[in-house]
C-alpha cells in the first residue's frame, strides 16, 4: 500500500468534483491523504475512506509539482489543467471550459467519470435542514430553491423566479453542511442557482424539478459556456445578452 497525496487544498467545488479520483485509489488499496484548508474538514464525514488533513499542519509544497522523492505518489491535480494542455508554467489560461475535466484527462480517465460523485449522506441532518428551511417556513407544498452565492458565499447574483411558489434560500446554517442539502435539493419543484459547486451535486442527485435554472457569475463571467459538455438535466441558462 502507498499513499497517495492528493495537491486540492481549494476550492469546495473542485475537491468535491474528484471525489471518484479518492475512490479510484482508494479501492486499489493505497491510502488517500488529502490536505484542506481548515474550513473543508468536515468533509471527512461524508467522505471517510479520505484521510483529510489541515493544509496549515501539513507541510508540502503546495505551489508547484516537485516533491519529496519518498515512494509516495504525489497527485499535483491543482495543476492538472496547465500540465496536461503542456502550458509553459502553472498558470490557468482562458480555456475555462477544460479546467474540471482536465483533472480526469490528466491521469487518463474517463471525462465523465465524474458523474459517480457519491458521499455517505447523513440523512439526519438531511431530514433536519428540510424541516428547518422548509417545513419551519410553512411551506408544505412545491417550492421554489434558489441559491444566489458563488466563492463561499463571499458574492452573490440576484435571482428573481418567475412564478408564485414560496421560495427556500440557500444559506450557510450552523451545524450543516453544503451536502447536508441534498433532500431539500432533491425535493424543490423548480431551482434557480448560480453557477457553483451546487451544479455538481444537482447534477448527480436524483432531482424532481421540472425546471433547473443557471445564471453566471455576475459581473466577473457574462455566461456559463464553461459547462458545455458538463451539465445533462433540463437546465435553462441565464446567460447575459448584450
Amino acid at each position: 500500500m502507498k499513499k497517495v497525496i492528493i495537491n486540492q487544498y481549494r476550492f469546495l467545488g473542485d475537491i468535491i468534483f474528484i471525489e471518484p479520483i479518492f475512490r479510484y485509489f482508494h479501492n486499489k488499496g493505497h491510502q488517500v491523504i488529502v490536505p484542506v484548508d481548515t474550513e473543508y474538514l468536515w468533509l471527512q464525514q461524508y467522505i471517510p475512506y479520505v484521510q483529510f488533513i489541515d493544509k496549515a499542519t501539513f507541510p508540502y509544497n503546495y505551489e508547484g509539482v516537485e516533491q519529496a522523492n519518498d515512494g509516495n505518489i504525489h497527485l499535483p491535480l491543482r495543476f492538472a489543467h496547465p500540465l496536461y494542455r503542456g502550458y509553459d508554467d502553472l498558470h490557468y489560461g482562458d480555456d475555462r471550459k477544460n479546467w474540471m475535466r482536465d483533472k480526469y484527462l490528466y491521469l487518463g480517465f474517463d471525462e465523465y467519470f465524474w458523474r459517480t460523485i457519491q458521499w455517505e449522506r447523513n440523512r439526519i441532518n438531511e431530514e433536519m435542514l428540510f424541516i428547518l428551511k422548509c417545513r419551519a417556513g410553512k411551506i408544505t407544498g412545491p417550492y421554489n430553491l434558489i441559491n444566489q452565492h458563488f466563492g463561499g458565499t463571499h458574492e452573490k447574483v440576484e435571482i428573481i423566479p418567475d412564478n408564485d411558489l414560496p421560495n427556500v434560500y440557500m444559506s450557510k446554517v450552523d451545524d450543516f453542511t453544503l451536502l447536508d442539502w441534498a433532500m431539500v435539493i432533491e425535493q424543490a419543484a423548480n431551482i434557480y442557482v448560480v453557477d457553483s459547486s451546487i451544479v455538481w451535486l444537482i447534477e448527480v442527485l436524483k432531482t424532481k424539478a421540472e425546471q433547473i435554472h443557471i445564471y453566471p457569475r455576475m459581473p466577473f463571467l457574462p455566461n456559463v459556456d464553461h459547462l458545455n459538455g458538463y451539465l445533462t438535466k433540463n437546465w435553462i441558462r441565464h446567460d447575459e445578452t448584450s
